[in-house]
């Protein structure tokens, strides 16, 4: 009895259980062992010993809400005040001696108190099952959604489909808020790819094999996000489709990588195509006929070989620092600059190649990196030429505002469409004011992303001229 009644409550008190238990908890813990003296002392001490099922409540109760601390505690009590009813004589148990008497108590509370231990042990695995499945299941649903990956199982059947919660918000949806079947599904797919899906769950379910495919699918009118969906089909006895299950990954920015490096490789080719064949045709020329070429002549085909090669570093440099830009890998080195000395000097070298612009710059203190405003200054200026006649009036400005610097650049080219004015800013979109126009569409975007660097804005307006008017906003002291 002592192994049974009292070694398993050491054992528990050991552990020090209360202090799991919250405040409503232990008030209730105590509630409940003032019942059980109660009517242990009632049954066992007062007369009521034909009454004994009035403590079967109570040992149940103990064990559902406090497991094995409930479950060896109420044996206990139970048994404390069987032992004294029985010493006392209150609780006749046969007609026999005190060792009889306590051989048959032994067996009955024997009996409640391990029937109570299996109990409490009972609960006690599956309160530890349910925890252990309650944090796989959060390491899963945390994983996915690290990942942006979402499970989903189709009932074929019964036409329902069961999502994760990242699987929802992949589609942004709250998590379980709406029921899904398999044509809510497809009303979710991008209409042009719709088709294509329906296609690979059908041939999926006939051929019953794992499949594969990456589809759009439909947030707005004017924002989609690529997926790329991966299952296998479960058959029942008889070999019929019953069940589909398989994951959903958001594969958008991967596809955003593929679309820019074929841009860039398009771009690249096209655009160095032109200065590397000039180059390697003066090259070629210089090599083979030098002694025989006038002297303004050679003179005439360095210079052009020089721009040439000039405009082919820039290009390549622009390539390496759209690069950096992706990967994170570019911090401004902010130290405190006269931006209106550096535009004069960025705008002086375009007025010596012959270039009329003129400039309005009044000193500016700001906190930049200044290589990286010269680059602005160079790109909206490159730009504004590439858009302008030869004789096209092009300014450039500085001025000193609330909080920060305005550099702003005017020309009197086509302009800049009011639908094309955020877009224009974005890599290789080079808007359509002039097609004909060579370039890349990197400058403007390498302009809002320095700009970005330095907690700025870069935006276009309408010249009042005619023409565009690209400005852009520097704090004195970017944040950070």
């Amino acid at each position: 009895m002592g192994d049974l009644i009292v070694a398993p409550l050491l054992f528990i008190l050991s552990t020090r259980p209360w202090r799991q238990l919250d405040l409503r908890s232990r008030l209730e813990g105590l509630a409940l062992l003032t019942l059980l003296v109660i009517v242990s002392s009632a049954v066992f001490l007062g007369g009521l010993w034909r009454y004994p099922h009035m403590l079967f409540p109570l040992l149940i109760w103990s064990v559902l809400r406090f497991k094995q601390l409930g479950a060896v505690t109420s044996s206990f009590v139970v048994a404390a005040f069987a032992v004294a009813g029985a010493v006392e004589g209150t609780t006749p148990l046969g007609n026999g001696g005190t060792t009889e008497i306590l051989q048959i108590l032994e067996a009955l509370t024997g009996g409640v108190a391990f029937s109570v231990l299996i109990l409490g042990a009972v609960l006690s695995e599956r309160s530890r099952a349910e925890t252990e499945l309650a944090s796989a299941h959060a390491s899963l649903a945390e994983a996915q959604e690290l990942a942006h990956i979402g499970s989903w199982e189709w009932d074929i059947p019964a036409n329902r489909i069961t999502w994760s919660d990242e699987l929802f918000r992949l589609y942004e949806l709250e998590p379980q808020s709406v029921e899904i079947d398999y044509e809510t599904y497809v009303k979710q797919v991008h209409p042009e790819d719709r088709e294509l899906v329906e296609r690979a769950v059908s041939q999926a379910a006939d051929e019953q094999r794992p499949f594969a495919f990456e589809h759009r699918i439909q947030l707005s009118e004017e924002r989609i996000r690529w997926v790329q969906g991966r299952g296998r089909v479960i058959v029942d006895e008889e070999g019929t489709p019953v069940r589909m299950m398989g994951t959903s990954q958001d594969i958008t920015e991967r596809k955003r990588v593929d679309e820019l490096r074929d841009s860039i490789l398009s771009a690249v080719s096209h655009e160095l195509r032109t200065p590397l064949t000039s180059i390697i045709g003066f090259a070629v020329t210089l090599k083979e006929r030098s002694a025989r070429l006038e002297e303004q002549t050679r003179k005439e085909m360095i210079d052009h070989l020089a721009a040439q090669a000039d405009k082919l570093g820039r290009l390549l440099s622009d390539l390496l620092d759209i690069d950096r830009l992706r990967r994170g890998f570019v911090q401004p080195n902010l130290r405190p600059t006269d931006v209106g000395e550096l535009v004069h000097q960025i705008a002086g070298e375009y007025s010596s190649d012959g270039r009329d612009i003129r400039i309005q710059a009044d000193s500016a203190i700001a906190e930049v990196d200044a290589p990286k405003v010269e680059r602005i200054v160079d790109n909206l200026l490159a730009n504004a030429i590439a858009y302008s006649s030869a004789d096209g009036e092009i300014s450039v400005r500085v001025e000193n505002q609330q909080h920060g610097i305005l550099i702003a650049v005017d020309d009197r080219g086509p302009g800049v469409a009011e639908e094309e004015r955020e877009t224009i800013f974005e890599i290789f979109n080079r808007g359509s004011a002039n097609p004909n126009v060579s370039g890349t569409g990197i400058g403007l975007s390498l302009v809002a992303q320095f700009t970005a660097l330095h907690g700025g804005r870069a935006w276009v307006e309408d010249n009042p001229g005619g023409g565009a008017s690209f400005k852009v906003f520097l704090p004195a002291h970017p944040p950070g």
